[in-house]
């Protein structure tokens, strides 16, 4: 099967760059192929008690320059393909992606797998994990 509308869920992590790579592969098989990189973090806030906690600005500025370093990172791969981009978006990962994949259509979500270990798995859920269970689109998870 030929893929058109790839989408790569990115984090700059080790397993998110095999999954780039992969898709890459996917992408340089089809010239028609659209990629798009999607790199989505959270903003961190804590409710206690007493209300609602957000960082202070200069944490705000160091998360979103990191996740800017991670798009730089990913647009540096993907440079070689035409039909190549990379977007940011902030809010919960596995949502946002869903959503993305819906909104441009695509036929290909790629994704690393990462390992949290069981408890954590159980705890927190994973990203890849909540990819599969609501997305249309087929999902492809790369170790």
């Amino acid at each position: 099967m030929s893929y058109t509308r790839i989408l790569v869920a990115y984090d700059g992590s080790a397993p998110a760059d095999k999954a780039l790579e992969q898709a890459i592969m996917l992408a340089r098989d089809n010239e028609a192929a659209q990629l798009e990189v999607i790199h989505v973090y959270s903003q961190p806030i804590v409710v206690l008690a007493d209300g609602v906690y957000y960082p202070p600005a200069d944490q705000e500025q160091a998360i979103r320059e990191h996740a800017q370093s991670v798009v730089d990172k990913a647009a540096g791969k993907v440079r070689s393909i035409p039909n190549g981009k990379v977007i940011l978006r902030i809010g919960n990962p596995a949502k946002i992606i869903v959503e993305r994949a819906e909104e441009t259509r695509c036929d290909l979500i790629v994704i690393g797998n990462r390992g949290h270990g069981a408890f954590m798995e159980h705890v927190l859920g994973s990203v890849s994990h909540n990819v599969v269970q609501h997305a249309k689109a087929s999902v492809l998870i790369v170790k």
